[in-house]
């Protein structure tokens, strides 16, 4: 997310400011889980996988957004920011992805 700054516009500061924070739960999902513990089962729940799989996508929109504009433009993720930033949130982030993307990685 180094150049995390970059993006213009009114959706801009909402963007920043979300920008870091999928990481940020990811490290700390990855940490409260011991998903690093191989003497743990592998088997999660049905929402603790979604609830990663969000994380996940959430974080690959960003490094799109991240190495380029262009790939960013027509993303879930820049509809909702653009269409209002007040209310771009880490939360409204991670409602984003449709239904079929989520059970997809979660698989």
């Amino acid at each position: 997310m180094a150049q995390a700054g970059h993006w213009p516009g009114p959706a801009g500061p909402a963007m920043r400011t979300v920008a870091h924070q999928p990481a940020a739960r990811l490290t700390e999902t990855v940490h409260r889980r011991q998903l690093d513990n191989r003497s743990m089962p592998c088997d999660r729940t049905h929402e603790e996988e979604e609830d990663f799989a969000r994380l996940l996508i959430a974080a690959a929109w960003y490094q799109v957004c991240a190495r380029t504009p262009i790939g960013f433009a027509f993303t879930p993720l820049a509809d909702t920011a653009r269409e209002d930033p007040d209310a771009f949130t880490l939360d409204r982030l991670l409602s984003l992805p449709d239904p079929y993307m989520v059970a997809d990685v979660a698989a």
